[in-house]
């Protein structure tokens, strides 16, 4: 998941958004899927949208939802109702949702005609497109009145009792992303570093990134699990590093988002051009400020407030179904 400095209160599982409200009379509206941040008035989606249409002639309509494992269930739901419109695109889908589509065979794969860093890479198959990412970390309120934790295992150490906010592991995929960080990093004594954790020292599990993170910026918690990228928000937008991402020797994960061609599509051509659009140099250029992730073209300048954010000495290479198994065996055992 990108990183969302704001919370979103969604009225409905899905809201439509017309961006572009004029296009060629003989031209396919494109249909996105996408997450609620993205598409907002501070997120990229609108921005992107204005400029693709320049560009081709072709609008955008962004279906919203609450977070991109709702998107792909609605996709996977819309292959067996033939009369449904349905998504061209569905734009948020990393390494720990890509699996839920593949098992639908949902979406088809796409070259882009930029060439990407391998490191960057989703899926061997190209079925989905990375166009973001960032090292997933904890963030620490320096004026809390706690020593700074050192490594993964020092989050169970009571002087953290009910200072730690988390996104839920049973249904936020950051939080599925700790599970298997902790799982990996900690190897046999995770359980009982979780079950510490839990029983002791998370003041909440929250349902969202969102929920957590307003916890942190609140003064409630000393510790949110985030993205060492929330560093070039505070200072960009805020103009102070008190809270800062901290960097552990275990090393750290990578969470990549990519856009994917939807198989049942009706409009490929024009969904590839987005795709391709995405990640040229005029929308990239975008996202650092409305995504606060690393954009995936290398050649982006990143913004000034980018040098506040640290880069880890190791990256934790996971495995989504490792992930997806730890956090279906804590959903058994947590209430």
């Amino acid at each position: 998941m990108a990183h969302r400095m704001r919370v979103v209160f969604c009225c409905a599982a899905a809201l439509s958004l017309c961006c572009c409200s004029r296009s060629r009379t003989d031209a396919p509206s494109l249909v996105i899927y996408v997450y609620d941040s993205f598409a907002s008035e501070w997120g990229p989606g609108p921005e992107l949208a204005r400029r693709f249409y320049a560009k081709t002639g072709y609008s955008v309509q962004y279906v919203v939802f609450e977070d991109v494992t709702r998107a792909i269930h609605r996709a996977i739901r819309d292959q067996h109702t033939p009369s449904s419109r349905g998504a061209d695109l569905i734009i948020g889908v990393d390494q720990y949702t890509l699996p839920l589509a593949r098992e639908a065979d949902l979406f088809s794969p796409y070259q882009p005609a930029l060439p990407l860093p391998h490191a960057l890479r989703i899926d061997p198959h190209n079925l989905a497109v990375p166009y973001d990412w960032g090292y997933v970390a904890f963030m620490f309120n320096t004026d809390a009145a706690l020593p700074e934790p050192q490594r993964l295992s020092d989050l169970a150490n009571p002087v953290y009792a009910k200072s730690i906010a988390l996104a839920d592991p049973h249904t936020n995929v950051l939080g599925t992303i700790f599970i298997g960080w902790a799982h990996t990093s900690l190897g046999a004594a995770w359980p009982a570093f979780w079950n510490t954790l839990y029983r002791a020292n998370l003041l909440a599990l929250a349902p969202s990134w969102s929920a957590a993170y307003g916890l942190f910026t609140a003064g409630e918690a000393a510790l949110v699990l985030s993205y060492t990228t929330s560093a070039a928000y505070h200072l960009h937008h805020d103009n102070h590093t008190r809270f800062k991402p901290l960097l552990f020797p275990e090393g750290h994960p990578m969470h990549i988002e990519g856009i994917s061609l939807v198989k049942r599509t009706k409009h490929a051509r024009v969904a590839t051009q987005f795709i391709d659009f995405l990640l040229s140099t005029e929308a990239q250029e975008l996202l650092p400020l409305t995504q606060w992730m690393y954009p995936a073209n290398p050649d982006v300048p990143l913004p000034a407030a980018f040098s506040a954010v640290p880069q880890p000495a190791a990256c934790v290479s996971l495995s989504p179904q490792m992930c997806r198994a730890a956090a279906a065996a804590l959903h058994a055992s947590t209430p």
